[in-house]
């Protein structure tokens, strides 16, 4: 895919670029590699995304994802390829399905597994047949017997829950310092020392950390981001003076 010469060379999805893609509220930051493919889901539900169609795309872009219909079916096989399709900026939403209907507690529902009749066997069978996302979505709203019976909040628990396993949109979303920090938070905070967005701040303002200024920085444990947060700061003008124990800095963690 060609890249317009309208768009901003930073606004465009290339190789070796950090891309953060989001999958409802599932993240994954990536170096951007075309040739390579995304692993998405777990159990009957893993994906392996070809990335090739989002080269040359501007950050921020939807992506809806298709399963290759040249790819053996085999119903219940643990992996399916796929491949990425552009989307307009104007999308359907991904539940179609009418939720007027709520309860007022959930007093009444009782957790036996019994509740939804569509299995996992079932759900495979959809997406072999090419069944989208969201119509997996709406089949498991239907086929579920007690979701009319929940609250809304319930319901939208619920339905993000569902999301996250049969949901097929992506959306590639152009790394900051602050997605970062909440990245690394939500996956390991241990790993970074519980840092957080407004903790960083607090230490760049008590440090007093301005553009053309020149800073000594000690930091071992926070996979970089003290240091990623002084460089920024410094915009290119300026000195930084990376501290740390052995041999080689600490970049980032698995």
């Amino acid at each position: 895919m060609s890249t317009s010469p309208l768009r901003s060379k930073d606004e465009v999805i290339t190789n070796g670029k950090y891309v953060l893609v989001q999958r409802g509220d599932q993240d994954k930051i990536i170096e951007f590699n075309a040739q390579e493919k995304l692993r998405f889901g777990r159990g009957s539900s893993v994906q392996e995304i070809e990335l090739l169609n989002a080269e040359g795309c501007q950050f921020y872009s939807t992506f809806r994802v298709q399963t290759r219909t040249s790819e053996p079916k085999v119903i219940g096989n643990m992996k399916r390829i796929c491949y990425l399709e552009l989307v307009p900026d104007t999308m359907d939403p991904i539940f179609s399905t009418e939720r007027s209907v709520s309860g007022k507690d959930n007093r009444n529902i009782v957790d036996d597994n019994k509740s939804q009749s569509l299995g996992q066997t079932d759900i495979a069978v959809l997406r072999e047949k090419g069944i989208s996302g969201p119509e997996i979505l709406d089949t498991l709203i239907t086929s579920s017997k007690t979701f009319n019976q929940k609250t809304e909040f319930s319901q939208e628990k619920y339905l993000k829950k569902k999301e996250r396993s049969y949901g097929d949109t992506l959306v590639f979303i152009k790394p900051t310092l602050s997605l970062v920090v909440d990245y690394y938070f939500k996956k390991d905070p241990v790993k970074i020392m519980n840092l957080r967005v407004d903790s960083l701040s607090q230490i760049l303002t008590y440090g007093n950390v301005y553009s053309g200024g020149r800073y000594m920085v000690y930091e071992t444990a926070c996979s970089g981001l003290v240091i990623g947060a002084v460089l920024q700061r410094l915009g290119g003008n300026g000195i930084c003076l990376h501290i740390h124990t052995g041999s080689t800095p600490q970049r980032s963690f698995g």
